[in-house]
């Protein structure tokens, strides 16, 4: 939401002593001053819609919602306890029927059984072709986790850490199920 409203992280700590450099002999407080006018006139103002986060796990979206409304932008993500197979897009979305989605979904952590884990991903695959055909996707996935079992080829894959977890960050051409016509 940040990087959509065009937001400087951290530029709500850029005051007083938010940051070490500010105690520096020689800083320059005006200039710098200066600088977070030009940051904060460069934001772009978002609409409530812009953004759902979704979870079956209460504790998580508490955690998102606080995160949200620490980094300036509670305002415009709306957040609701729903399960992958049950989500559907939301039918007044700000800029249309293109979306991009973003997921970071479960590691195997809190699901009992490595099948359970596979069924999550199988339904995820399900939702983006049947809700977001035609959009984009990028999901951070645990780098052992049954990712293949989305059923969509990556345009691009990369390997890269979540803390101590192995991950891989896989952008997705989302494409919807085959037309009639592509069948024959």
């Amino acid at each position: 939401a940040m990087m959509a409203a065009n937001q400087a992280p951290g530029l709500g700590r850029m005051h007083g002593t938010g940051f070490g450099f500010m105690n520096w002999l020689g800083h320059d407080e005006g200039q710098f001053e200066a600088y977070l006018t030009h940051l904060k006139q460069k934001i772009k103002p978002l609409q409530a819609g812009h953004f759902y986060g979704t979870d079956t796990d209460q504790t998580v979206l508490k955690k998102l919602e606080g995160n949200a409304r620490r980094a300036g932008v509670g305002d415009v993500v709306t957040t609701g306890a729903v399960a992958i197979a049950d989500f559907r897009k939301p039918t007044s979305m700000p800029g249309g029927d293109k979306v991009h989605v973003v997921s970071n979904p479960p590691y195997g952590e809190r699901l009992a059984s490595e099948d359970g884990l596979t069924q999550l991903y199988t339904d995820i695959g399900q939702l983006l072709k049947r809700e977001f055909a035609g959009s984009g996707a990028t999901l951070i996935v645990g780098q052992d986790s049954p990712h293949r079992a989305i059923g969509l080829r990556p345009k691009l894959s990369r390997r890269l850490r979540n803390g101590a977890i192995q991950c891989r960050l896989l952008e997705l051409e989302i494409f919807g199920p085959p037309s009639e016509k592509d069948r024959q």
